[in-house]
């Protein structure tokens, strides 16, 4: 968990080729999973002091959004899925689409608070997370974008 407080938690469901956004209980889109769509993404959330994007781990999908995401500023949280699914059941959300999943991801980071990744850029070599779960500040960033073809990463880095 965090201590910090968010005005706006955003849920993104990462499937392979579209994004589910939700913004609010109703505010929602899809974008593409690349460095267009999430330029398109991101001129529509608010103020990054504010504002923290939260995904679930999904085998690799989510790093080149948690990228992008990490060089222009915006606070990004990873979830285990299991967790995000556990809170969906004691919801009694069992429905499993897109959206939903979106919106539940979001529930999730307003009631949990969970841990945001590192601000902190430096080119590093490959390390992620220590064996307490938390992320290593000066060397998270370079884990995502080791694993994303270089094509890619040239519309990642600002």
């Amino acid at each position: 968990m965090t201590t910090k407080t968010y005005e706006y938690n955003i849920g993104v469901d990462i499937p392979k080729q579209k994004l589910d956004v939700l913004f609010g209980s109703q505010q929602g889109m899809a974008i593409d999973n690349d460095p267009k769509g999430f330029e398109q993404f991101l001129r529509r959330i608010a103020p990054p002091p504010l504002t923290r994007v939260v995904m679930e781990a999904t085998g690799g999908y989510e790093q080149l959004l948690a990228a992008f995401l990490l060089t222009r500023g915006i606070d990004v949280s990873i979830v285990n899925p299991k967790r995000a699914r556990d809170y969906a059941k004691a919801l009694g959300r069992h429905a499993k689409t897109d959206t939903i999943d979106a919106h539940v991801i979001r529930l999730f980071a307003d009631t949990v608070n969970p841990l945001v990744m590192p601000q902190k850029v430096k080119r590093n070599k490959l390390s992620g997370v220590n064996c307490n779960g938390q992320y290593k500040p000066d060397t998270f960033l370079d884990s995502l974008l080791i694993k994303i073809p270089l094509k890619l990463q040239r519309g990642l880095i600002a």
